[in-house]
């Protein structure tokens, strides 16, 4: 069955599985398909990390670790958006209320509350 026709699910069976064969690069390569069909799927962020560590090949492993930091931080930025238009009032009204604090809602600004 070609990798795109099967489900995450499968693919992350046959990469675990891969593993534990000894067969690194393939398990690599079906994890890699894993992400490819769902960019926020941890278990094979998680696992293409120890292999590259396994391996000694940090520069791959620092590159799944960016990859992963970008997706979840598009997701972040995604729902955001959407709650932005979904409540479009609200959204002003909270800038509003920051800006009148002192604080800045630029996007070069982060708030951290403690």
């Amino acid at each position: 069955m070609a990798a795109s026709r099967r489900s995450k699910n499968e693919l992350l069976k046959e990469a675990r599985l891969q593993e534990l064969e000894g067969k690194t690069e393939d398990a690599i390569k079906s994890y890699s398909q894993v992400i490819s069909k769902d960019p926020l799927q941890s278990g094979a962020y998680n696992r293409l990390m120890i292999l590259y560590r396994k391996l000694k090949d940090y520069k791959k492993e620092l590159a799944v670790i960016k990859q992963a930091i970008g997706a979840y931080e598009k997701d972040i930025k995604d729902d955001q958006q959407t709650w932005k238009k979904a409540n479009r009032k609200s959204a002003r009204s909270v800038s509003a209320w920051l800006n009148q604090w002192g604080f800045s809602t630029t996007k070069s600004t982060r708030i951290t509350i403690q």
